[in-house]
């Protein structure tokens, strides 16, 4: 990066600062002559990635390992720090025994209470690139738009675009590229407005993830006397997460609780009993085994409604899992699985990335990114909870079943696609990056 005399450039400097505003709200310990730089043919870049939304969701967790695995496959001389969201300790030691040379910088007290601004700060002056990675979203736009205010380049990379806010529109609109994890948040840029000369198919970046705790992993598979391919994990889901009751930041009404609940309890009973009946039916024509898992926390709590809908003879076939795992030992647990059947979106990426044959059964109220699985060649493994009976999930499950070498070679196809797009969108992402 060449900055020229800082000292001659103060004033000049400052001017700058005080036309953009505010720049790191909080953020004292960094003079603004020190951020306001751009990068010039950078041949070792520095990117800051803002990422790691949540740790209550293996997929949301997965957004960040994977993001981290692509970009140093694809720009290997980069420098890459991390701002974590959300974290915890077991996810933090996940993310440091597996990328050990990334940076991880906190500034919020929400990230496991560590504030160091004074190294936040230094990672921001050192950044070359900013990167908003993978996720549901654009989130918290309050400390994504630190970053961009800083005169810094910066682009997004496979999120769901559901709509389009002012102060989205304001961050859209100067970013060198936006990469959506599916083609239906393309249409959505298309309707705001939004002229972005780089808006492409980026897909989510737990398609890239490449995580394994076999340690973890086999101990479960023992404990439930799992073997390989001869069980498949089923995840329940709930219409609406319940997020009142698993973030103390999350201050919703009591009208909002009232009708989260009544979704989900209206919906529950139909949805857990499509589970069931492919459960029964794996089982009676299989003689193997069945394990419940989540995907997310609360989801423990669904197993029993599963368990109660289901035979007398069949039960003893089925383990719950009892306790909420990350995603690294997740993976090595479907690693070993026949199939993976899930109401939840990541589970079934986290299993092709295995090379095992995964179902998606989408309920409409988990936005438009089951879009993806379209988009990737995955519409026979993609079940419309609405629109679909638990015996037309069973029939694809036995054909699975029956001819399991084709299975597998459709999820080689699918991966094979999702590649094809990461080789693709990753060249304007490097190229941005080293402009």
């Amino acid at each position: 990066m060449v900055y020229g005399n800082l000292n001659a450039k103060k004033m000049i400097k400052r001017r700058e600062f005080i036309k953009r505003g505010t720049l790191l709200a909080g953020v004292s310990l960094l003079d603004s002559v020190n951020i306001i730089k751009a990068a010039t043919n950078k041949s070792n870049p520095t990117i800051l990635l803002f990422s790691s939304w949540q740790t209550v969701n293996i997929g949301d967790i997965a957004h960040t390992p994977g993001m981290l695995r692509l970009l140093k496959k694809y720009i290997p001389q980069a420098k890459l720090i991390l701002w974590p969201k959300d974290i915890n300790d077991e996810v933090e030691k996940m993310l440091r025994v597996n990328f050990p040379d990334v940076q991880i910088v906190f500034n919020s007290p929400d990230e496991m209470g560590k504030i160091n601004l004074e190294e936040f700060n230094k990672a921001v002056e050192k950044a070359d690139f900013f990167l908003h990675g993978s996720g549901p979203g654009v989130f918290d736009l309050d400390k994504f738009s630190q970053l961009t205010k800083t005169g810094k380049p910066y682009g997004i990379y496979g999120v769901t675009v559901s709509g389009v806010s002012e102060q989205q529109r304001n961050i859209f609109n100067e970013a060198k590229f936006i990469m959506t994890r599916e083609t239906a948040s393309i249409e959505v840029l298309k309707k705001a407005g939004i002229t972005l000369p780089v808006i492409d198919f980026g897909p989510d970046a737990t398609f890239g993830l490449n995580l394994k705790n076999e340690e973890k992993g086999a101990q479960i598979l023992r404990k439930y006397n799992l073997e390989k391919q001869k069980f498949i994990c089923v995840i329940p889901r709930l219409r609406r997460t319940p997020y009142y009751r698993i973030h103390k930041y999350v201050n919703w009404t009591e009208e909002q609780i009232n009708q989260c609940n009544e979704l989900n309890n209206k919906y529950l009973s139909q949805d857990m009993t499509k589970l069931a009946e492919v459960i029964t039916r794996w089982v009676k024509e299989t003689k193997n085994k069945v394990l419940l898992c989540p995907e997310m926390t609360y989801q423990l709590e669904l197993f029993p409604e599963i368990i109660s809908k289901l035979p007398e003879d069949v039960k003893p076939y089925v383990a719950q899992l009892d306790h909420y795992w990350i995603t690294d030992v997740a993976s090595s647990v479907y690693k070993n699985a026949h199939t993976i059947v899930s109401q939840e979106c990541h589970s079934p990426i986290i299993s092709y990335g295995k090379g095992v044959p995964a179902f998606y059964i989408r309920q409409p109220e988990d936005t438009i990114k089951g879009q993806m699985y379209y988009d990737l060649g995955a519409k026979d493994w993609v079940f419309e909870i609405n629109e679909t009976e638990g015996k037309t999930i069973s029939d694809t499950l036995m054909k699975v079943y029956n001819d399991y070498a084709s299975a597998q070679k459709q999820v080689k196809l699918i991966m094979e696609k999702a590649n094809n797009r990461f080789d693709t969108t990753f060249k304007t992402v490097k190229k941005q990056v080293m402009a």
